[in-house]
């Protein structure tokens, strides 16, 4: 965060650095339902998704319903998906015609 709205907002620290700590995480309704979610997930032993708009809280509602595992029964894995690298083909002047996968953002 620039230095200066951290000053205008009388920050003393990164308010969304992913290293604040469990207690620092506001507890709001919506964090709850997510732990609640999350706690289903697992008494079913399955896999869940969360999705979100960006800065909507999602990585944080993670972090705050994994702090309840025990961390030498359970192992998250975090998958992130961003529609910043979409994958297209293009041949390569060298293939003759075979197509290679390239991330959008290195055609430029």
């Amino acid at each position: 965060m620039d230095e200066h709205y951290r000053a205008f907002f009388g920050f003393v620290r990164e308010p969304f650095a992913t290293d604040i700590s469990y207690a620092e995480i506001l507890k709001t309704p919506e964090l709850e339902s997510v732990k609640v979610r999350f706690d289903y997930i697992m008494r079913l032993g399955a896999i869940g998704v969360v999705t979100g708009e960006v800065g909507s809280g999602k990585s944080t509602a993670v972090r705050y319903a994994l702090n309840t595992l025990h961390p030498s029964e359970y192992r998250s894995l975090y998958i992130t998906a961003s529609s910043g690298w979409k994958i297209r083909s293009k041949p390569a002047p060298h293939s003759a015609g075979r197509q290679h996968p390239i991330p959008e953002h290195a055609s430029r």
